[in-house]
């Protein structure tokens, strides 16, 4: 049995949920115009990264996952491997 209890716990995270929702509706706005310009290379620098993340998860994802196929195999063979 942990110390903090399940109530203190969900008020906890509810008082740090209002927290940053205080945050954000403060930072919304108080927001002014910025002087500034995102230029193209950025956009295309994003699109890169959100590829890049996908594409990775995928492959870590097949390979985890023939991983435990093989383990599988080799339970029905009636080998272990170690």
């Amino acid at each position: 049995m942990s110390i903090v209890s399940k109530h203190s716990l969900g008020q906890a995270s509810l008082l740090l949920f209002e927290l940053a929702a205080g945050a954000v509706l403060f930072f919304c706005l108080c927001a002014q115009p910025a002087k500034a310009y995102a230029d193209p290379g950025s956009g295309a620098l994003l699109y890169q990264l959100i590829l890049a993340s996908i594409v990775s998860v995928g492959f870590h994802f097949r390979k985890l996952l023939c991983w435990f196929r093989r383990d599988d195999k080799l339970a029905a063979k009636g080998t272990h491997k170690g």
